[in-house]
Order: structure tokens, then C-alpha cells, then sequence
């Protein structure tokens, strides 16, 4: 990872979710990096430095996180409940990318924190909308040309 290069830590269970979040981040050409793992608990193991997750160098803090909701042994609402409870972690922006669009979820996530929430299977332009929104609220980018200048 470059120096300043900001992170971006995505959990996500399902790896065609995953394959497809970075074909289409690999179009943004935003300079950022993505991290995976694969639940919640992964992510709270990450964030707290556990095994596999020790080195601040091969694991930096995220700059954003990015939940999906419905996930295997820790869900994206107990991450958020979890997160609220940080202060260390009160900094990072947390955006739901999730199945659900459901009117109670949306109100939950946003109640235990999120910032943005954003419903699966709309397409790759929407997947690209959203990382350039990270992108411009949160990580401080102009996406616009950036993604310009992926897509002349």
C-alpha cells in the first residue's frame, strides 16, 4: 500500500459480491484500496488488530467500512451496534451495502449508525455510484475526475 493511500474495509460474505465490488472499483480508478473479510467478527478482528489482522502495515485502519447486513457469525447490525460502543472507532464512516430493502432495516442501520445505505442488485453503475460517493464524502477525492478518467 502507498503511503496516504486511504483504505476502504469491506465485509462481505459472498465472494461473487466480492468479484463484482472489485471489477467494478478496478473502473473507478480511485485511488483508494480495498480490504475484505468475509463477517462481522472478521471485521471487529480487524479493527481490534486480532490474528490475522496484527500488523498496522498489512492492515491498516479503514478511512471508511462498508457492511453488508446479513452476514454469517457477527451481522452488519451487531458490527454497527459494536461500533457505536468504539470511541477509537467513532472516526470511520460506515456505509450498508446490503440485500435488504427494507424500510425497518434502513432505520435500524442508520439509528445504530451508518451513514449511507445502499440496496444490492441495481447494477455495476450503481456499485461504481457508490464508491464514488465514499469517495467524495468521506475520503475527500473528487471522484469526478478520477472516474472521467477511467471512462473517457
Amino acid at each position: 500500500m502507498a503511503s496516504g493511500e486511504k483504505v476502504i474495509l469491506i465485509a462481505e460474505d459472498s465472494p461473487d459480491e466480492v468479484l463484482i465490488m472489485k471489477c467494478v472499483f478496478a473502473k473507478t480508478n480511485l485511488p483508494f484500496e480495498l480490504r475484505f473479510v468475509a463477517n462481522g467478527q472478521e471485521a471487529i478482528d480487524y479493527l481490534e488488530r486480532k490474528a490475522p489482522y496484527e500488523s498496522a502495515d498489512k492492515s491498516p485502519k479503514p478511512s471508511v467500512m462498508i457492511l453488508d447486513l446479513k452476514m454469517p457469525l457477527m451481522d452488519g447490525f451487531e458490527v454497527l451496534a459494536w461500533l457505536k460502543l468504539q470511541p477509537a472507532f467513532g472516526d470511520i464512516p460506515t456505509v450498508v451495502h446490503s440485500s435488504s430493502s427494507m424500510l425497518e432495516d434502513r432505520e435500524r442501520a442508520k439509528q445504530l449508525g451508518a451513514r449511507a445505505y445502499y440496496v444490492k442488485g441495481s447494477g455495476p453503475g450503481e456499485l461504481m455510484e457508490m464508491f464514488k460517493a465514499v469517495g467524495e464524502k468521506w475520503l475527500k477525492t473528487d471522484t469526478n475526475a478520477e472516474v472521467l478518467r477511467a471512462n473517457p
